[in-house]
């Protein structure tokens, strides 16, 4: 998304950051707000996303069911990587190689957890306590019933919890209790590993890695088709020359961060000839006739580069 935003002429570290501001904002108020100031910073940048279904790509437009609130796609990145020996071979040895290691994962995965002592997954549990201690900087304040007016430096917030959800939506969108949620259950001294979704429950967990995949004998063993058809294969492409590209194009973003590295760059360097003095060429690239004088600068200058060396690898 901020490729595109980028692209189409809107750059700036301040519309970057305004753009992931409006875009992490998981309620509607919050959102709107962020956008109004973007509208301020840039007017051509506010009319660019109006164009773009709020759905698509802000939390606080995202529907609640999938208990998901991922802004990217590193879910199909890992996926991309996970099966990056096995894209570029023929169909039925790609399947196998997945297959194979999807045998491994459910395995490995399965006995890990059964060692788990807890009631919620690993990961979740760590975003559940960072909810729980940050629940100590809000006021919780009680109706009676299942509701809790929460109050805070962010603002006041509405806390239901026989629904599961809160104005912020953050419960709602992730099924994790929000520092809101978990400063409402201290009141009454409920916990909140008990309110989590389902989904993350580590009994949940062991029923998807329940299933196991059999293994397969070597082609060798297989039985032969019965097929009389000659199957004419497709015509191909002639192979284009050197080796085929398997890395990913990288985005702009990405592109920007590998240039700002600490490396010195060689731009406005003057490069002198250590033959002829002249500036614009090196020694390799030194055309003319060598003179004898030159010669002997030569050789001293490489006498002079080989100590040094030395020296640097016995210091070091």
């Amino acid at each position: 998304m901020y490729d595109n935003f980028s692209n189409a002429g809107h750059k700036g570290k301040t519309l970057k950051d305004q753009l992931w501001s409006a875009a992490m904002a998981t309620y509607v108020a919050g959102h709107e707000k962020c956008m109004m100031e973007l509208e301020g910073l840039s007017k051509a940048a506010f009319e660019w996303f109006k164009r773009k279904p709020p759905s698509e790509w802000t939390k606080s437009h995202f529907p609640t069911n999938s208990k998901c609130d991922m802004l990217l796609n590193n879910l199909c990145e890992c996926f991309n990587k996970y099966i990056l020996d096995a894209r570029d071979k023929p169909i039925i040895t790609m399947l196998e190689i997945i297959r194979t290691k999807l045998m491994r994962r459910f395995q490995v995965k399965r006995d890990e957890m059964m060692k788990y002592k807890g009631p919620i997954c690993p990961k979740i549990q760590k975003k559940l306590d960072k909810w729980k201690d940050e629940a100590i900087k809000f006021n919780a304040v009680w109706n009676g019933a299942a509701q809790y007016q929460v109050t805070g430096v962010e603002g006041q917030f509405v806390v239901n919890i026989a629904t599961s959800s809160c104005d912020c939506r953050r419960w709602d969108l992730t099924g994790i209790p929000c520092e809101h949620a978990c400063a409402s259950m201290r009141v009454n001294g409920l916990v909140p590993e008990e309110y989590v979704h389902d989904c993350y429950k580590v009994e949940t967990y062991l029923k998807i890695y329940n299933h196991t995949i059999n293994p397969i004998s070597g082609q060798d063993m297989w039985d032969k088709g019965g097929l009389s058809q000659v199957i004419i294969p497709p015509e191909l492409d002639p192979p284009k020359p050197g080796r085929p590209k398997k890395a990913r194009k990288k985005s702009n973003v990405e592109l920007e961060k590998n240039s700002n590295r600490s490396k010195l760059s060689k731009k406005g360097r003057k490069v002198v000839c250590s033959i002829c003095h002249q500036e614009g060429h090196n020694k390799r690239w030194h055309t003319q006739p060598i003179t004898t004088s030159e010669a002997a600068t030569a050789s001293t200058t490489v006498a002079v580069d080989t100590n040094r060396k030395k020296l640097a690898v016995i210091i070091f």
